[in-house]
């Protein structure tokens, strides 16, 4: 029998819905972000002498709690990929202070996704290389671990094409087949030119549970870009593609046709960079519902890319109403990456973002405060741990702490593979089904830390699709450092629900 497919990571919204239970309008009171997170590490592992680039909180061994899966090495050391399992205890610390497991090959890593991608039910990690170690230019490459039963292999089974630097990667069904294909975000490529000249995008296609070895898109414009983000950003029901790059841009995907992949080769959206930013490059990108807006927004954080000093900050735009951004912070010290999480849980989106320091010296974690109109001026909470060069941050509930079940019907009035949650991040998808009947888990697809679910057919007016989910208000936070001296941290939450509101007894008279 096929191994039941229940994910623990997060998930989806969509347009044009007859009815969301709970959650929608229902923003709960706000508490200060000061309040649910102390200044300093919750827990902290050990200094392992890691440059830790890409994170990760998924279940991989699908026993309900997220264990932590760690990419190193960026591009000063090659090292190895390594996985922290979950102690299964909601007592600090939850994890033990060194990895549980080691890849049996070491590289130049930088981002990661994990992803089911030959559809057994297992989670899969996808690890972007820099170059070979001799650190050769335009050596780069994607190798994918399969998850065997609750345990990645010691090596990878798939090493994708050569010829350019990736950046990072992202799971996704890009062709709507409802299978998992992967884009992947380059910063150069043989032939390119100069360094910095950029490079094609590329997407490789899942062919029956396998990535195809050379890429079956490229973009016709070249981008320097180090992270890629598949989301449904207009919400017309298929999925696009954001690249960080000089200035984000979104490929925005379409119906198949003819049997190419349904995305242009050109962006059709590119953000504004004002004349002060120039030798600055975004670094980190997330996409969300961010305030009261209708779409979703786009968040990038600007770097300065290399030991030259620069201007940078964290920038939100919304597409729908143009190319300049339409919320700012340009204090920071040398912005990396960051994230889109609710976690507050007064109902909006708040934006959490690492940070490099300047000349990379190190500067601690900031976190803005979501509200009806989008982000304070200022930071609500930045960490007092030691200065780090920041990298990824993943937030998951690992705790098991006030899960809450959810359910989401969509009525669409137009034709769509893709819906969207409102939620951001999830627990668990505990079931889907299509006009009453139970989809098999070959009919849908999606990746832990996305809110987004893809169909293998699209549904149609008409049809109702459910989903049942499991969530929680408690995230807490994971901060990757690419400090060797410095232990990776997390970050506990302090939130507690408030009780419901119990009417009083009537009067006896």
């Amino acid at each position: 029998m096929a191994p039941q497919r229940i994910w623990s990571g997060f998930v989806l919204w969509m347009g044009l819905l007859a009815s969301y239970s709970a959650l929608a309008g229902n923003a709960r009171p706000s508490v200060p972000l000061a309040r649910i997170y102390k200044p300093e590490p919750t827990q902290t592992l050990w200094h392992m002498g890691f440059y830790s680039t890409g994170a990760a909180l998924v279940d991989l061994d699908r026993d309900g709690w997220p264990e932590l899966v760690l990419s190193n090495g960026n591009d000063l050391s090659p090292q190895p990929l390594v996985v922290y399992y979950h102690r299964k205890t909601a007592t600090p610390p939850v994890f033990t202070p060194s990895p549980n497991w080691y890849s049996g090959d070491i590289d130049y890593q930088g981002g990661l996704s994990v992803g089911d991608l030959n559809g057994d039910g297992w989670l899969d990690v996808a690890v972007a290389v820099l170059f070979d170690r001799y650190r050769t230019p335009d050596t780069g490459h994607i190798k994918v671990y399969l998850n065997h039963e609750g345990r990645l292999e010691d090596t990878p089974s798939y090493v994708t094409d050569s010829g350019f630097t990736p950046g990072g990667c992202a799971f996704a069904d890009l062709d709507a087949d409802g299978d998992l294909d992967l884009a992947v975000a380059v910063f150069n490529e043989a032939g390119s030119g100069a360094p910095g000249a950029g490079a094609a995008q590329r997407i490789y296609l899942n062919q029956g549970g396998r990535l195809a070895s050379t890429p079956g898109w490229k973009s016709r414009t070249p981008l320097l870009s180090p992270e890629v983000v598949a989301a449904d950003v207009n919400q017309d029901g298929w999925m696009d593609l954001v690249f960080a790059a000089e200035r984000a841009s979104v490929f925005y995907g379409h119906a198949p046709e003819g049997g190419e992949v349904p995305l242009p080769r050109e962006p059709q959206w590119v953000a504004e960079r004002a004349a002060h930013l120039e030798g600055s490059v975004e670094y980190g990108v997330d996409v969300g519902r961010v305030g009261d807006g209708k779409g979703l927004a786009i968040a990038t954080a600007r770097n300065c890319h290399g030991s030259t000093s620069c201007r940078t900050g964290v920038f939100l735009y919304q597409p729908e109403q143009g190319s300049l951004p339409v919320w700012r912070y340009e204090r920071t010290e040398n912005s990396s990456k960051l994230l889109l999480a609710d976690v507050n849980a007064d109902g909006y989106l708040d934006l959490l973002t690492s940070q490099m320091g300047v000349q990379f010296a190190g500067a601690p974690f900031l976190f803005f405060e979501g509200s009806a109109s989008g982000f304070g001026t200022k930071p609500a909470y930045r960490t007092r741990a030691s200065p780090s060069i920041g990298q990824s941050l993943a937030v998951a509930n690992l705790r098991r702490l006030h899960l809450e079940t959810r359910h989401v019907r969509f009525a669409p009035e137009s034709r769509r593979a893709v819906v969207t949650l409102e939620d951001r991040r999830l627990d668990a998808i505990t079931g889907v089904r299509l006009d009453g009947v139970a989809l098999e888990p070959s009919g849908y697809t999606w990746v832990p830390g996305q809110n987004w679910l893809a169909l293998a057919r699209p549904l149609e007016p008409g049809q109702v699709l459910e989903v049942d989910y499991v969530r929680s208000p408690v995230l807490d936070v994971f901060t990757a450092s690419a400090s060797p001296h410095l232990g990776n941290f997390f970050l506990f939450s302090g939130y507690v629900p408030p009780l419901p509101a119990v009417s009083p007894p009537p009067s006896p008279h």
